[in-house]
C-alpha cells in the first residue's frame, strides 16, 4: 500500500509542478528588434449612392481622434503633408485646408476638386497620416466622422444622400 501511495504523491508533485510553469511567451531574442509603431495611417471615404446628373464639386468633414494623437500642426493650422487627397479625389484637388482642435481632438478637412465638371464617383477621398505618441496604438474605432458634407458641383448646396466613413486605418 505504501508504494501506491508513494507512486501516486509523486505524480500529483510533478502535475502540480508542470501546472504551476507559466507557459511560454514569444519574445524577440532581442528587445532593440521589438516592432514598435510611431504613426496612424486613416482613409476616409463616401458612402451612399450618388444621384443622376450629379456632380461633387468638393468635401467638408470633421474626425474625432483619439486623446493621445495629435496632427503636426502650428497654432491649429495643420501641416500640408497629413491630409492627403486619394482615391477619387487624388489628383484633382486644388486646395485642402485642415484645421485641428485640441480641445474637441477634432480634424476638420475641407478638400475642393479641381474638375470643372466635378468628380462623379464615390469612393476613398483622403488619407490622414498622424504621428502616434509614445508609440501607443489606439484602437481602429476610435477614429469616427463627426460630422460630413459633400457639395454638388453644380448648385454648390449638400448633396443629402451621400455620407462619409472611416475606411481603413493601419499602424506603422
Amino acid at each position: 500500500m505504501l508504494k501506491y501511495f508513494i507512486r501516486f504523491f509523486v505524480m500529483i508533485f510533478c502535475m502540480v509542478t508542470l501546472a504551476a510553469c507559466g507557459g511560454s511567451e514569444t519574445k524577440a531574442a532581442n528587445p532593440s528588434q521589438q516592432v514598435t509603431k510611431s504613426k496612424a495611417t486613416v482613409q476616409v471615404k463616401l458612402t451612399g449612392t450618388l444621384p443622376a446628373a450629379t456632380a461633387i464639386s468638393g468635401v467638408e468633414f470633421t474626425i474625432n481622434l483619439p486623446t493621445n494623437i495629435t496632427p503636426k500642426n502650428i497654432n491649429g493650422i495643420v501641416d500640408s503633408d497629413v491630409v492627403i487627397p486619394s482615391g477619387v479625389f487624388a489628383g484633382s484637388a486644388t486646395s485642402t485646408q485642415c484645421i485641428y482642435s485640441a480641445t474637441e481632438t477634432t480634424l476638420k478637412v475641407i478638400i475642393t476638386s479641381s474638375v470643372e465638371t466635378g468628380v462623379t464617383a464615390i469612393g476613398e477621398v483622403a488619407t490622414i497620416t498622424l504621428p502616434l505618441t509614445n508609440n501607443s496604438v489606439p484602437s481602429t474605432s476610435s477614429f469616427s466622422i463627426a460630422s460630413s458634407r459633400v457639395f454638388d458641383v453644380a448648385t454648390i448646396s449638400a448633396i443629402s444622400n451621400i455620407g462619409m466613413t472611416v475606411g481603413n486605418v493601419t499602424f506603422e
